[in-house]
């Protein structure tokens, strides 16, 4: 297809571009300036003079993501009037017009970026346009919002957060382009598409992921109450919450939980999980099983596994159990000695049989190395018949304490991997 991209310079614009080139699409990227993409020509387009941009022959459809993401007063009707003039440019000469809203568009917004997306979308719906309302686009480059996030973590060792934590629905910048890709496929539809993550989680957990899994630090977060925010913001006038951004941290106590599930099937996308987004690479499949075959192989050896020993693990899990995750909690990960929690449980279930069947394969892992060698058949030491006692009766000790364990806990260990079982 021969697709135009409006704010084509933006954090979303740049992503969607690459996309559409890698799967054969004819790109032309609109913008108020050129962004000297490679093999993409440019159309020069302002924002409130649609009719500048000139329609090359034999365009498909049009992606808008030009946007004020902060407009100033008075730009609200401009950005609407020119939205909806540009629409119905494209409709009158049969372009497909693919028009990117947000999980914030509302009668009643907090902020004017979420009032006028929704009277653009009432403008479009009936009348032939396709819309896209997005959750927190995340990945990719450190751009937009995410971008101010991230810099925030990285920069800042302690984060207020409020408390309770509002709900976010994160969706990876690659899995958005390839929604506003198959709504450019598609036979003609007139309706809303949601595009997020079925499940939403905190604001909290996302920053979390963020601090874990983007820029490797840990943070401290203070929770604030957010009742007390609320009355700050009441108080303060419209020029300190248009400065602070209050409005902004309002209108995520506002947000809908989007339905996503049946459009993200209808449209062919899968929203990718936060821990797998979130690393610089997009994928970090593979290195969330580096990290559950360190926690593994650590608890089944004492000395720490050796980069090449978790490979193995990663390689095993990869032809054996099509690389699926495991999934297990962060504080697990974290201290894998916790793991005797699930290996001493007997009670039959299908994801703790899988637990199991790791572990198998981790020993057999371990076995077969150098350090499972040392480990399991000698220390390299010679003991007396005394050592050898006092050792036999700290293995037995530790036997009983950890059964001990296992009873007391096992209720918490439920509650932490409920969803699991």
């Amino acid at each position: 297809m021969n697709i135009v991209v409006t704010g084509a310079n933006g954090y979303i614009g740049r992503c969607l571009i690459a996309r559409a080139r890698r799967e054969g699409h004819v790109v032309f990227a609109a913008a108020r300036q050129d962004p000297f993409i490679p093999g993409v020509p440019w159309l020069r387009y302002e924002l409130y003079n649609p009719s500048d941009l000139a329609f090359p022959v034999g365009v498909d459809a049009i992606v808008h993501l030009a946007a004020r993401t902060r407009p100033e007063p008075g730009d609200a009707e401009r950005e609407i009037a020119s939205t909806i003039a540009l629409f119905k440019r494209a409709k009158a000469t049969g372009i497909r017009f693919v028009f990117v809203s947000s999980q914030a568009a509302a009668p009643g917004a907090p902020t004017t970026y979420g009032k006028v997306k929704f009277e653009i979308e009432r403008a479009l719906i009936g009348q032939g346009g396709v819309v896209i309302r997005t959750g927190l686009v995340y990945g990719g480059g450190e751009k937009g919002l995410f971008g101010e996030l991230v810099q925030s973590v990285r920069h800042m060792p302690c984060l207020p957060v409020m408390w309770p934590s509002p709900l976010v629905q994160p969706v990876h910048v690659d899995d958005l382009a390839s929604a506003l890709i198959a709504c450019c496929l598609l036979p003609d539809v007139d309706r809303v598409f949601c595009v997020a993550q079925p499940e939403p989680i905190t604001f909290t957990e996302f920053l979390r992921s963020i601090a874990r899994l983007r820029v490797h630090r840990h943070r401290f977060f203070l929770p604030i109450p957010y009742r007390l925010v609320a009355c700050a913001i009441a108080l303060a006038g419209n020029a300190i919450r248009q400065r602070f951004g209050l409005s902004r941290l309002k209108s995520l106590y506002a947000l809908p939980i989007l339905e996503s599930a049946t459009d993200l099937e209808l449209l062919g996308v899968r929203c990718r999980p936060i821990s797998e987004g979130m690393p610089r690479s997009g994928n970090g499949r593979r290195r969330l099983l580096l990290l559950e075959a360190r926690c593994m192989l650590s608890y089944l050896l004492t000395p720490p596994p050796t980069i090449s020993m978790c490979k193995r693990y990663t390689r095993a899990i990869e032809q054996l159990r099509n690389g699926t995750l495991l999934g297990l909690p962060t504080f697990i990960l974290n201290w894998p000695i916790l793991l005797f929690l699930l290996d001493k449980n007997v009670t039959p279930c299908g994801w703790l049989n899988e637990v199991k069947w790791r572990l198998n394969a981790g020993l057999i892992i371990s076995e077969a190395s150098i350090e499972g060698y040392y480990q399991y058949l000698t220390d390299g030491r010679s003991h007396s018949r005394l050592g050898t006692l006092c050792r036999l009766a700290l293995i037995c000790t530790w036997a009983g304490i950890s059964m001990m364990c296992c009873l007391i806990m096992r209720p918490f260990i439920y509650m932490a991997i409920k969803e699991k079982i």
